[in-house]
């Protein structure tokens, strides 16, 4: 490896040469999947081995808000894993992947269905304004663990909109998708 003269090393103890080469930061995966497979392997071979090293995770369901609404269907699923929702909050998840260790780095929306499950469990029917004010007190709760805000929504925009405005009231995003099905 020869060293060009104009290319100051800064003290490096090695130098590539990348001349004609593709020098990459890692990529980003915006609709990542992994929050509970990084607690089960915290390995993350999949995502690093396609150059993957920051997720975007809380589409749709998020790692939180729990309790035994969302844990009802959830927990079944991962016992066979050996994996134990010990957490309620997001700020109790990070806290959790982050003695365990991950290589990537991790970022979440607080995800609606998540918050509207956790109130509502399975029931379909219509808001009551106290399940509303619930709703935006986890997604205030989320928000102040380090949540980007709400994800982009599929359907019941108009329920949504106060619990973006909790989001953005706290420096969060909103990001709002429509779809036409045919």
């Amino acid at each position: 490896m020869r060293r060009p003269h104009t290319t100051p090393t800064c003290g490096a103890k090695r130098f590539i040469e990348a001349k004609g080469l593709v020098v990459c930061p890692g990529s980003i995966d915006r609709l990542g999947q992994s929050e509970l497979a990084l607690l089960i392997d915290n390995r993350s071979l999949s995502k690093l081995s396609q150059g993957i090293t920051t997720e975007i995770t809380g589409e749709g369901a998020s790692a939180a808000a729990q309790n035994q609404r969302t844990l009802a269907q959830l927990q079944p699923g991962l016992d066979q894993y050996h994996l134990k929702v010990d957490w309620t909050t997001l700020a109790e998840y990070f806290a959790r992947l982050e003695k365990s260790g991950t290589p990537l780095n991790i970022g979440t929306y607080v995800g609606a269905s998540q918050i509207r499950e956790a109130i509502l469990g399975d029931r379909i029917e219509s808001l009551h304004p106290q399940e509303l004010d619930k709703m935006k007190a986890l997604v205030e709760q989320a928000m102040q663990a380090g949540a980007f805000g709400l994800p982009p929504l599929e359907q019941a925009i108009r329920k949504i909109t106060s619990l973006t405005g909790t989001a953005r009231t706290l420096a969060g995003s909103r990001s709002i998708e429509r779809r036409v099905l045919r």
